[in-house]
């Protein structure tokens, strides 16, 4: 099955992709013949239609405000109403950089009910990283909060694109804008239920990392959105009455997607804790009684030390889900073994808008193997080299194909799209295998992708900032191995003139932190008075990664 989208004035319709180059979706019978969807109305709105919109939807542990269903509605409503009357029209794109917060929910939901698609912004992105992202997606309007550089960064990148008009929450009153409080009360909300978007409109565009250049933009729709979190609930039994803590921040792609997939649209509580800290996470799960924890492994290693063995702590938890879990960090396994929890280590991409790989409710697999197929997708290991999407045999490493009820979309790149859409399929760039029990492994990313504490970080981006330095003659960028973060990101710098000392390792290391979000700088930096390279002049990476085992900084 194929989506066919409305002709909208807002959205280039030769930004989308086309029906043959579109991954097969595979959709259930109802997902196929409803023509209205939206995720605003039917992650918040349902719950209150059926008579349970006084369950709380968001607990904020920073101030203790517990947020109901039929607040949420409410506010959102109110906060739509405004959108529209300010001019957000069906397909606009709206872009929102928050901290995970009651507030951030309500203003994903309004735009969703008001026809926008929304467009996370990274809390780290630097305002020429905000400029990119604002301008590849022809963000219109935006809703940031005033805390932090989170206004400031962005608020900088303005002049430079098309956004018409800002709401700012906590707005001071000498910045140029709306005030996102005032028209969550003010605004009005019967104008939000005369908007009618259809099953294939935007619901949002995002970008992902990719292996070189700047990061791409996928897209995904409404029905796409509502599909992915009716097929997670099912299997990891996620249902009202579960207390669940995302431990990815909302600014994040895979934290704005979590926040409704995993929690709100199947109807479970959200806690926001004060921060992602082991302090924080354990003081919210303690007085909230959570019941469904998934987090990065900083944040579970972090956890396990201020537990310190005293399992009553994490009494209720029920489940802890760990993605990006690698065996580099069995110590962190062991750990939460003997707290008597395993990690379930999901498997899911921004691309594809979902969990895809990923163990099912209850299911104890082996340490470290992502397990099964998420209800209604397929998925199968495919050769690295080419783009065939014909099956390897059982064992084989290969690349990560998948394909169902959502899949990969690019927004404005129709050259990637043919290249990583095969037969129907969405070929990823993880790699995989799929054991004799027919339970999938991950097996790491494809081009030496960097993934640092769960962030994707492209190692072309931080070359191209280190090679503007004055002393930096050549550099190659990789990801090296660790325990928590998974990977670190390290830097080979060959000189023009100087010799490289720890001095100038840190004025290198403050270069980046100026120019990228922070995750991204390299917290290794080695010297060198060549970079190997094969015949070809390729840099050797795997030479680089050997050698900084042979001597760690």
């Amino acid at each position: 099955m194929k989506e066919h989208y409305p002709a909208r004035a807002t959205v280039p319709q030769d930004w989308l992709v086309p029906p043959e180059l579109q991954p097969d979706f595979l959709w259930e019978q109802d997902e196929q013949t409803r023509s209205e969807r939206n995720v605003g109305r039917e992650a918040i709105d349902l719950w209150c239609n059926r008579g349970h919109g006084e369950r709380p939807a968001v607990i904020w542990m920073t101030t203790g405000e517990v947020v109901t269903f039929q607040e949420l509605k409410e506010k959102s409503d109110h906060l739509a109403g405004a959108l529209i009357e300010l001019g957000v029209e069906v397909g606009d794109r709206l872009a929102l950089r928050y901290s995970s917060q009651p507030a951030a929910i309500i203003a994903a939901v309004a735009a969703w009910k008001a026809g926008a698609a929304v467009v996370p912004i990274p809390a780290q992105a630097r305002c020429s990283e905000i400029e990119f992202y604002l301008n590849d997606s022809a963000a219109r309007w935006a809703i940031v909060l005033n805390e932090g550089d989170l206004y400031s960064e962005l608020a900088a990148a303005l002049p430079q694109t098309a956004v018409r008009r800002v709401v700012i929450g906590r707005k001071a009153p000498h910045q140029d804008g709306e005030s996102l409080e005032t028209l969550m009360n003010e605004g009005r909300a019967d104008l939000a239920a005369r908007v009618r978007t259809q099953a294939d409109d935007l619901a949002t565009v995002w970008h992902t990392g990719g292996t070189t250049g700047r990061p791409k933009a996928t897209y995904h729709t409404h029905r796409r959105w509502l599909a992915a979190g009716r097929r997670l609930a099912r299997t990891w039994g996620i249902q009202p009455g579960q207390v669940w803590l995302y431990g990815i921040p909302i600014s994040n792609v895979a934290g704005l997607l979590g926040r409704f997939i995993c929690t709100l649209q199947p109807g479970a509580t959200l806690v926001e804790p004060e921060n992602f800290s082991g302090v924080s996470v354990l003081q919210a799960i303690v007085a909230q009684q959570v019941t469904h924890l998934l987090a990065i492994p900083v944040t579970l290693s972090q956890l396990a030390q201020e537990v310190a063995g005293d399992r009553h702590a994490l009494a209720s938890v029920q489940q802890v889900y760990a993605p990006f879990l690698t065996t580099g960090a069995g110590d962190l396994y062991a750990r939460w073994q003997e707290l008597g929890h395993y990690l379930g280590n999901p498997l899911g991409s921004s691309i594809m808008c979902q969990w895809f790989i990923g163990p099912r409710a209850d299911a104890i697999l082996p340490p470290f193997a992502l397990g099964k197929p998420v209800e209604g997708y397929e998925i199968r290991i495919v050769p690295i080299e080419g783009t065939s999407a014909e099956p390897l045999p059982a064992g084989e490493v290969g690349r990560v194909a998948a394909r169902g009820p959502t899949g990969l979309t690019y927004w404005n790149r129709p050259e990637l799209q043919r290249a990583e859409v095969n037969a129907g399929w969405t070929i990823t760039d993880d790699l995989g295998r799929m054991d004799e029990n027919g339970i999938f492994w991950f097996m790491g990313r494809l081009n030496n992708l960097v993934v640092t504490a769960g962030y994707k970080v492209v190692p072309g981006e931080v070359e191209e900032v280190l090679q503007q330095h004055p002393q930096v003659q050549e550099v190659a960028v990789v990801g090296l191995p660790d325990p928590l973060r998974e990977q670190v990101v390290a830097a080979f710098v060959v000189l023009k003139d100087s010799k490289g000392d720890e001095a100038l390792a840190q004025q290198l290391q403050q270069w980046c932190k100026e120019r990228l979000a922070p995750y991204k700088y390299p917290r290794k930096i080695f010297f060198r008075d060549h970079l190997p390279r094969d015949p070809v002049g390729k840099v050797q990476i795997q030479t680089l990664i050997q050698q900084a085992a042979d001597q760690p900084v």
